[in-house]
């Protein structure tokens, strides 16, 4: 996921200019449990590695996990310029409490 905050200056009622004040990204993850239901859902991975209870259970949807935020970490590390992971969550996206899922 993108995030972008903008900076609009105007000079007068009719003349300004936008422009990009900070960048970044958050790392997300499909995550379809293991039940016979398969149901989807996108975790901010910053949740979900802080996450003492752990909406997640099985095993092996927690080693796909870790391999998926290791190797996108790598990644973006290797090629982003600039562009860092933020570490908090926009407030009107921050993951909504386990009853709500």
């Amino acid at each position: 996921m993108a995030y972008l905050e903008l900076k609009k200056i105007r000079y007068s009622p009719d003349s300004a200019v936008t422009s990009i004040d900070s960048a970044g990204y958050f790392l997300q993850w499909v995550y379809r449990t293991a039940d016979a239901q398969k149901d989807y859902y996108m975790i901010p991975v910053q949740k979900a590695e802080t996450d003492s209870v752990s909406f997640i259970k099985d095993v092996v949807s927690k080693a796909a996990l870790k391999t998926f935020t290791d190797d996108s970490r790598a990644l973006y590390n290797k090629y982003n310029k600039g562009v860092v992971e933020r570490k908090t969550m926009p407030r009107t996206y921050v993951l909504k409490p386990e009853e709500d899922l």
